[in-house]
C-alpha cells in the first residue's frame, strides 16, 4: 500500500528521473538530503543544519533568493558545488555582507566520515 500523504517518500535521483520520464503527472520532482556541517575559517560557525538540494526543489516550492542567483539545473551536475545561505546564517556568520556572493567557503561533514570540500556562495 502507498504511504500516507503526510509520510516522507524517499527516492534516489534515478527514481526521480524515471518518474518524470514515465510521464507521471508531476510538475517536477525536487530532491533534498539533510545533513550537518561545520564551516572552516568562519568564526563562531559551530555546526549548521543544511540540505543538499536538486535545482528543482526550491523552484517547485516557489523560493527565490533575496539576492544572488537561484540554483540552476547545471548545478546538479557541475564539478563546482554551490550554496545558498539562509538570511540568518548570512547575517550571523557573514555580517550581512553582500560581497559573500562568489566567496568560496570550506564545509566539513560532521556526521559519518569527515570530509571537507569547497562550496561557492551563489545567493542568500
Amino acid at each position: 500500500a502507498a504511504p500516507p500523504i503526510d509520510s516522507p517518500v524517499f527516492v534516489t535521483p534515478a527514481d526521480a528521473a524515471a518518474l518524470l520520464a514515465a510521464g507521471t503527472r508531476f510538475d517536477g520532482v525536487g530532491l533534498w538530503a539533510p545533513t550537518v556541517v561545520g564551516l572552516t575559517g568562519v568564526e563562531n560557525a559551530g555546526h549548521l543544519s543544511v540540505a543538499r538540494l536538486s535545482a528543482a526543489t526550491l523552484d517547485l516550492l516557489g523560493v527565490r533568493p533575496l539576492f544572488g542567483r537561484p540554483l540552476a539545473a547545471e548545478d546538479d551536475t557541475s564539478a563546482t558545488t554551490v550554496a545558498l545561505l539562509s538570511h540568518g546564517v548570512w547575517q550571523r556568520l557573514f555580517a550581512a555582507d553582500p560581497a559573500v556572493i562568489g566567496r568560496t567557503v570550506t564545509v566539513q561533514t560532521v556526521l559519518g566520515p569527515r570530509r571537507s570540500h569547497s562550496v561557492v556562495v551563489i545567493g542568500v
